[in-house]
């Protein structure tokens, strides 16, 4: 018995160690309930839950389990989500307009148009985000203590004008098309990641000498 639960231990910790983890249970229809009652529910289980075109204005959602969770369409004007697990989430065409994001899991979900102006994404995991066409004027996505990580983010289209991405890991990102007219990249790495003709920079701003990569239309 003690040999087998040993065993068992041993498989868990080889299955972390390779990538894989329990899928997140579905979420709890009473934290649901709570949220469409009172707007609020922290720490709550909302796994694969369907919020789309909700009014969630000044939510708070707190270290959330929103992986894999419908909020397209969803309006989410000043809310707070730090610390919030919103893995492979769809927010596409959501209203994130100065919400606060620090800190937020965003790996793989798609924030295609949405408006995330002046949002607070500092320190937030971003790995293969899509931003197609979202609006991130002046948004802060610096990495602060944490380097923030954009590696493979898709950008295209998506107006950065004035954001601040000071940090940033931001390697084999897609800003082709993208505007980053007075984009803050102090110390941001861009090692190969893509623009083109239509991306716009700043006067001086000099994408090859960052290392950047031109890519054909």
């Amino acid at each position: 018995m003690k040999l087998a639960l040993t065993l068992g231990i041993a498989g868990l910790a080889a299955l972390a160690i390779a990538g894989f983890s329990p899928k997140a249970r579905a979420h709890s229809e009473e934290d649901l309930q709570r949220l469409k009652e009172t707007g609020s529910c922290e720490r709550c289980n909302l796994v694969e839950a369907d919020l789309s075109g909700m009014d969630l204005t000044g939510a708070r959602l707190r270290s959330a389990q929103l992986t894999r969770a419908n909020l397209s369409g969803t309006t989410l004007i000043g809310a707070s989500l730090v610390q919030a697990d919103l893995t492979e989430a769809d927010l596409s065409d959501a209203n994130l307009r100065q919400a606060n994001l620090s800190h937020v899991n965003f790996a793989n979900a798609s924030l295609e148009g949405a408006n995330l102006l002046k949002a607070k994404l500092d320190g937030a995991y971003l790995y293969r985000t899509d931003f197609t066409d979202a609006n991130l004027i002046e948004a802060d996505l610096s990495g602060n203590v944490f380097r923030l990580n954009l590696t493979h983010a898709n950008f295209s289209g998506a107006n950065l004008s004035s954001a601040d991405l000071t940090g940033v890991e931001a390697i084999d990102a897609d800003f082709t098309g993208a505007n980053l007219v007075d984009v803050n990249f102090q110390g941001a790495d861009l090692f190969s990641a893509n623009y083109d003709d239509a991306t716009q920079f700043s006067p001086g701003f000099d994408p090859m000498e960052r290392l950047m990569q031109k890519v054909d239309p």
